[in-house]
């Protein structure tokens, strides 16, 4: 069992860091390295996803569905929620709620305190943000891969008892977003509205409790590790106090879903909220209220799986970012574990972890709004790495529609605007992008009737 005391100077340290880092475009920085307090990386801690259109039009990824392209996730040593951790680093109007997000890599972490590289922000690596965009990642990060049934964290009984319940369930993977950017108005302090943009992503497979030889236990449960512009009060991290003028980085922590009750409940968040003197359920439900990223029942549309088995969406996500002019957006899905079956052949389809995102088209047509979605791949193809991501980029048509451009130039549209992130690389006889591309006018879909988007 491990105790790690918390160094409060190195918390400010990273602080001023992350502040002084803020870029509009990606900075290439340095690998890091693992934090020896922590449990050991995975051997797949860098792995392949793979993105898939919904070809088929039945909401489920099965035969028949595209393969688009590949990316792999990049890694850090420090929480998935401090990787895209946020501040009012511009001085916002403090009565204001929108604050700013900057993910990266957080290389500095495990440099000793007098590596002269400790506060200087270009050893890390920074995810782009940008106008009128979503950016994704898929992510891994060490601390929260820490075994929470034994490990501890803090320096108090009481803090390693919170920590202990806001990391549970975190093991395996992440999946991570900007939305905008907080420059698209540098003069300004104000916040004023610029439009909406909404998501819903739904995860199948998510869940793990099982041993992974030669690393230890997994306990994955796909949840909501940050959401921006939650309650600035009560979303505080244990013995935090909240001061624009002096502690303007403090840690947010959103609400904590209770998985076996379906709801967020006083008894899956008790610990953290009675230690900061907020007792009883209506906290927990003002917390989630204020959430842009919450989770919601399971979701389930009638499909089956190979086996006849109904295919259900076990963890469903609900997200509203209130864009406005001087900050950005930005969440992260943490314990996505990431699973496929051992034996996997293609004619096994649902027997793998899958990520459906999809796009509503009122996100993609307000005026000013989103139009174009990024992901990044930090490897899986030449001339990608952990600190030189290649971009895959979807745009945005004028009626709402997402598409891909693909290699030979042909438009592949996305049914109803839904993104499919999968662990395995094919399904059987899946329709592929040379053919595509041979016929030169691109990719004819099938609609499904009565699909709202």
């Amino acid at each position: 069992m491990v105790t790690l005391r918390l160094n409060k100077a190195l918390v400010v340290v990273l602080g001023v860091v992350l502040c002084a880092g803020l870029v509009s475009q990606v900075s290439a920085g340095v690998v890091p390295t693992a934090e020896p307090t922590y449990r050991d990386l995975r051997t797949d801690t860098v792995r392949d996803w793979y993105i898939f259109n919904d070809s088929m039009t039945d909401g489920i990824l099965d035969p028949g569905d595209t393969r688009i392209d590949q990316m792999q996730n990049w890694w850090t040593p420090v929480s998935s929620g401090t990787q895209a951790q946020y501040g009012d680093w511009q001085g916002l109007d403090g009565n204001q709620y929108d604050r700013i997000s900057a993910p990266h890599s957080w290389s500095t972490f495990t440099l000793p305190a007098g590596d002269p590289n400790k506060n200087n922000p270009d050893y890390n690596t920074w995810l782009p943000r940008e106008p009128n965009a979503i950016h994704f990642y898929m992510g891994y990060s060490q601390f929260d891969n820490n075994e929470w049934q034994t490990y501890q964290y803090g320096e108090s009984q009481t803090v390693r008892d919170v920590q202990t319940e806001n990391s549970s369930g975190r093991n395996g993977w992440v999946l991570g977003w900007v939305v905008n950017d907080y420059m698209n108005d540098p003069n300004s302090k104000q916040q004023i509205p610029i439009g909406t943009a909404k998501m819903n992503v739904v995860v199948h497979n998510g869940k793990l409790d099982a041993n992974i030889a030669g690393w230890g236990a997994n306990h994955s449960d796909p949840q909501v590790s940050s959401s921006n512009d939650l309650d600035r009060v009560l979303g505080l991290d244990l013995g935090c106090v909240y001061d624009p003028n002096t502690n303007p980085n403090r840690p947010w922590h959103p609400a904590k879903w209770d998985s076996n009750a379906l709801a967020y409940t006083w008894a899956a968040n008790e610990k953290r909220m009675t230690a900061n003197g907020f007792v009883g359920q209506s906290y927990v439900n003002q917390l989630a209220d204020s959430q842009e990223v919450k989770e919601q029942v399971p979701v389930y549309e009638g499909q089956k799986d190979q086996d006849g088995n109904d295919y259900i969406y076990d963890d469903s996500f609900s997200i509203i970012h209130n864009l406005v002019n001087s900050t950005d957006d930005g969440g992260v899905l943490a314990g996505l574990s990431g699973w496929i079956d051992p034996n996997f052949e293609p004619n096994q389809w649902g027997d793998q972890q899958v990520i459906r995102i999809q796009i509503p088209r009122e996100t993609l047509l307000d005026e000013g709004n989103i139009n174009k979605i990024v992901f990044h791949d930090f490897g899986s193809l030449g001339g990608s790495s952990q600190i030189a991501p290649r971009d895959i980029t979807f745009y945005a048509d004028p009626n709402g529609n997402l598409f891909w451009m693909s290699p030979t130039g042909a438009r592949v549209d996305f049914p109803d605007n839904i993104i499919y992130i999968a662990v395995a690389p094919n399904v059987p006889e899946p329709m592929t992008l040379g053919l595509v591309g041979l016929g030169g006018i691109g990719l004819i879909l099938r609609r499904r009737n009565g699909r709202a988007a």
